[in-house]
C-alpha cells in the first residue's frame, strides 16, 4: 500500500542520514547538497537529509579543549572563560561553536572550533 511505501521511504531516509553521519564531514556535506535536491530523491529523503543542515551531532569538548591547545599553543582555559563543562551553540559538518569570553579584555566571542581529524578524514575521502 501507499503507506507501507511511504513508512519504508521513511526508514531508508533515516538510516541514510545515519550512515552519512557516522561517515563523516565530507558524506555530511554531500547529504547537505542532495537536501535541496526534490528533483533528484523522494520528499522522505530530502526531509530526513535537511536535518544534516541543522542537526548535526556534537563531539566531546574535551576534544575541542585539545584541539584549540594544539592550534593556539595554550591551554583554552587560560585563553578563554571555557572549560570541559562547556557546551557548544551549535555543530555542524566540519566543526563546532562555543560562546565564550576573552580572559584578555573580556569580550564576548564566538569561538569555531573543527572536528577533530577532519582535514585528513576530507583528504582521504576525496
Amino acid at each position: 500500500s501507499e503507506a507501507e511505501r511511504d513508512a519504508r521511504y521513511a526508514l531508508r531516509a533515516r538510516e541514510l542520514r545515519g550512515c552519512l553521519t557516522d561517515l563523516g564531514p565530507t558524506f555530511i556535506k554531500a547529504g547537505q547538497a542532495l537536501s535541496i535536491r526534490p528533483d533528484v530523491l523522494p520528499p522522505p529523503a530530502v526531509y530526513e537529509l535537511q536535518k544534516l543542515c541543522d542537526a548535526v551531532p556534537s563531539y566531546p569538548t574535551a576534544a575541542a579543549l585539545a584541539l584549540i591547545e594544539a592550534e593556539l599553543g595554550a591551554p583554552a582555559s587560560s585563553l578563554f572563560e571555557l572549560d570541559a563543562s562547556s557546551e557548544p551553540i551549535a555543530a555542524a559538518s566540519l566543526g563546532q561553536v562555543y560562546r565564550c569570553r576573552l580572559r584578555e579584555g573580556g569580550a564576548e566571542v564566538a569561538l569555531k572550533v573543527q572536528r577533530p581529524d577532519m582535514i585528513r578524514a576530507v583528504s582521504l575521502d576525496l
